[in-house]
């Protein structure tokens, strides 16, 4: 597991704390790298990175009850993946 690297972005109303551990590359409009770059620019966060990783925290912490709906169907496709793979994996075994 990676060590997590970790910022925290303070404004009026407090702070958030945002770990971040995993990589993972994006492509952004010239609209959303605006506001990234307004981010940096401001001195609110101290990179593009940064700025992306507090933006995706914020868009998961508002979108909890989508996350909590879909969480119950992607539980169950992963448990019915997995049944399908046994079953494949069954059928495939030579006969003896």
């Amino acid at each position: 597991m990676r060590k997590a690297r970790a910022f925290e972005v303070s404004f009026k109303g407090g702070a958030i704390k945002v770990s971040r551990a995993n990589v993972v590359m994006v492509r952004l409009s010239d609209e959303a790298l605006a506001r990234v770059d307004q981010l940096v620019e401001s001195s609110v966060v101290n990179s593009r990175s940064e700025a992306a990783a507090f933006l995706i925290n914020a868009g998961i912490e508002s979108q909890t009850q989508l996350f909590d709906r879909l969480s119950e169907h992607t539980d169950e496709i992963r448990r019915l993946k997995e049944r399908l793979r046994k079953v494949a994996e069954e059928a495939l075994k030579p006969k003896k």
